[in-house]
């Protein structure tokens, strides 16, 4: 079992991938994000980037409204980065020069050594952020109870749950190994397509090599495919995603980087 410190990734970081002589001519760093600023600038980052990723626009086909639908993003993206930040890592790219976070990477470090107590404690911190979130926060309470049909929230938790057993099939439900669940650069100022996304996987990178952890990752693109291919992703497995309903989103891709 692998024991992993965020005052041990920032050690790794600040080795490997922001020591000058690494980064000379890289604009941006990235670091652990600690505050909840650094949090909020985050998710942020992922909202905004994930709002025309073509999953979410398949499982939220329903929602028409527009701040709806970005409540819906949000609220999946504010999970995601809390079960990080209990059991795994969030990353930030900062621009150097104005210091702002223009990048972001949710990484989850599954079947990690966890207390049982602990264990207990994430569990229903996680459940109480998504219950109040979804009683009046990130999609309202009338929204919630009286606009949208449950049957549509049980597709989305049936799609899911089905990129989980393709999860499963690749790396061993019991494997320790780290899930790079969400990356994204900010697409408000020009960042993408800047190097943003590199510096972000190399620190994932850094971090797998320091504690011996293949990296498993999801895409629904071949442009992104062949993005992390160059990476040294390669793909374990292709595979349709089916919400239960009769209705399919392919293809999808598992990928793995190995140590």
């Amino acid at each position: 079992m692998v024991h992993i410190t965020k005052e041990e990734i920032e050690r790794i970081l600040a080795k490997e991938i922001n020591h000058d002589s690494n980064n000379l001519n890289n604009p941006f760093e990235v670091h652990v994000a600690h505050t909840s600023q650094e949090l909020r600038e985050g998710k942020r980052v992922i909202v905004d980037a994930f709002m025309d990723y073509a999953m979410f626009e398949w499982l939220l086909e329903d929602i028409k409204d527009p701040s709806h639908r970005r409540s819906s993003v949000s609220l999946f993206a504010g999970f995601i980065q809390r079960l990080c930040c209990f059991s795994g890592i969030v990353l930030v790219a900062k621009d150097k020069t104005t210091g702002k976070v223009v990048g972001c990477a949710h990484v989850n470090h599954k079947n990690r050594p966890v207390s049982f107590p602990r264990r207990i404690w994430n569990m229903v911190a996680l459940g109480v952020y998504l219950g109040y979130h979804l009683l009046f926060g990130a999609i309202g309470f009338p929204w919630f109870f009286f606009k949208a049909p449950m049957k549509k929230y049980s597709r989305r938790g049936i799609a899911c749950k089905a990129l989980d057993i393709e999860h499963d099939k690749v790396l061993d439900s019991s494997k320790e190994h780290l899930h790079l669940i969400q990356i994204a650069a900010d697409p408000n100022n020009g960042q993408q397509s800047k190097g943003v996304g590199g510096s972000l996987l190399n620190a994932v990178h850094a971090i797998q090599r320091a504690y011996g952890l293949p990296t498993y990752l999801e895409t629904d693109t071949e442009r992104h495919r062949k993005y992390y291919e160059r990476h040294g992703f390669k793909v374990e497995i292709e595979y349709d995603v089916d919400a239960g309903d009769g209705d399919v989103f392919k293809p999808n891709f598992g990928m793995v980087r190995w140590v």
